[in-house]
């Protein structure tokens, strides 16, 4: 990106002069104006690069994963092991002030990320609240490859996600 043209404005102004006995001009520069996204995809990208990183408690599949999103506001991911190839997602928290931003799928591509490195599956119990439809909320998780399943949890269903194997395909030079 090029850097803009010096705008003069009613600020710029000829200083009395210097010790040197030149004169300067004070130049203000002005960023252009952010555009609009024009496309709910373009919308996500711009949000997802203002996010802050995510933490994690430890290497690999981390048991907390974090997002510091402003002072005292602060989304979490919480996993427990329960064998050496499943883990259950104890829950999921994103402030009420920061929902419907893309934090909460931030969040869940670093975990599925470590997850899918691993090769471990994953299981939550899809519970809505904070005036969440259970209806979107199952959507939600299934667009990241949960699949809910006939058991249920005291809350909501049992959804769970195997690990996705990545195939990288290899082009020969014709």
């Amino acid at each position: 990106m090029s850097k803009p043209a010096p705008v003069r404005s009613p600020r710029t102004q000829k200083a009395r002069g210097t010790r040197s006995g030149r004169t300067s001009t004070r130049e203000v520069y002005r960023a252009p104006a952010p555009q609009p996204a024009k496309t709910h995809t373009e919308t996500l990208q711009r949000q997802r690069r203002d996010l802050p990183p995510v933490l994690k408690d430890r290497s690999g599949l981390a048991n907390e994963y974090s997002c510091r999103l402003a002072p005292g506001q602060i989304a979490r991911v919480r996993l427990s092991r329960r064998s050496r190839t499943q883990f259950w997602i104890d829950w999921v928290h994103v402030p009420p002030a920061h929902r419907d931003r893309g934090v909460g799928r931030h969040l869940f591509a670093a975990v599925l990320a470590d997850a899918d490195a691993l090769g471990v599956r994953l299981g939550l119990e899809a519970r809505a609240c904070a005036g969440l439809s259970q209806e979107r909320l199952e959507a939600w998780y299934g667009s990241m490859g949960f699949e809910r399943t006939p058991l249920r949890g005291d809350f909501g269903p049992i959804m769970l996600r195997s690990a996705q194997r990545r195939v990288l395909s290899v082009r020969r030079a014709a």
